[in-house]
C-alpha cells in the first residue's frame, strides 16, 4: 500500500506515469510487524489529508483500497476540474469530509458536453464508486480497478480522442504505475533480503 497517492507523487514523462515517493510505505515496511506500531499507533493518520481515505485518516488499518479511495479523488479532479471537498480550507475540515460527507455526485459535475457521454458517465460512477466510505463497497485493488477500466473502453484506441477518455486514462496510467511500482519495490526489498 502507498498510502500517499496524489498528483504530487506522479511524475509525467513522454506519456509515462511514475509514482514516486515511496516513503510512507517504506519507513512501514523498515519499522517491522513492532515497529510499524509506533508509526501508526490507534488514531494516528498517514499521508496527505486531501487524498487520504476515511479509515487511514482514522488510523485504522488500511489496504490496497485505500489507494483506490485516493485514485478515485484524483479521478474526480481530473474529471470535473476540482476536488471532492474543494470548498475545505483547513487539513481537519478536508479529513472530517472523508470520514463523513460524500462528494457531490461527479456526473453532475462533468461538463455539459461529457455530461451524456455513456463512458463519462461510467467513468464518474467508478470513480464514486471509489470514493465509498467503507472499503468493502470499493473495487478491491488496483487490478480490479484497471479492469474496470478497460470494461469501460477508456483503454481502446477509439476512446482515446475523448477528453473525457484522455482524464481517465491519465488515471489509469498513475494507478498502473503505483502498482508496478509498488511490484518494482518489493522485488527490490525482496532482493536485499
Amino acid at each position: 500500500v502507498h498510502r500517499d497517492i496524489k498528483p504530487a507523487n506522479v511524475l509525467l514523462s513522454s506519456g509515462t506515469a511514475v509514482v514516486t515517493d515511496f516513503g510512507i510505505a517504506k519507513a512501514l515496511a523498515a519499522a517491522g510487524p513492532g515497529g510499524a506500531l509506533t508509526l501508526t499507533e490507534a488514531g494516528t493518520s498517514l499521508g496527505t489529508p486531501a487524498y487520504t481515505a476515511p479509515e487511514q485518516a482514522a488510523g485504522d488499518d488500511v489496504d490496497a483500497r485505500a489507494d483506490v479511495y485516493s485514485w478515485g479523488v484524483i479521478a474526480y479532479e481530473l474529471l470535473a476540474g476540482h476536488h471532492p471537498f474543494h470548498d475545505k480550507n483547513t487539513a481537519q475540515h478536508m479529513v472530517m469530509a472523508h470520514l463523513a460527507e460524500r462528494p457531490k455526485e461527479l456526473a453532475d459535475q462533468l461538463r455539459d458536453e461529457h455530461r451524456r457521454e455513456p463512458m463519462a458517465r461510467a467513468l464518474a460512477a467508478l470513480a464514486m464508486r471509489c470514493l465509498e466510505k467503507d472499503p468493502d463497497a470499493r473495487i478491491a485493488n488496483g487490478t480490479a480497478l484497471l479492469a474496470a477500466l478497460h470494461t469501460i473502453g477508456v483503454a481502446t484506441p477509439a476512446a482515446r480522442s475523448s477528453r473525457v477518455a484522455l482524464a481517465a486514462g491519465a488515471a489509469a496510467v498513475l494507478l498502473a504505475a503505483a502498482i508496478a511500482g509498488a511490484f518494482w519495490w518489493g522485488q527490490g526489498k525482496a532482493r536485499a533480503e
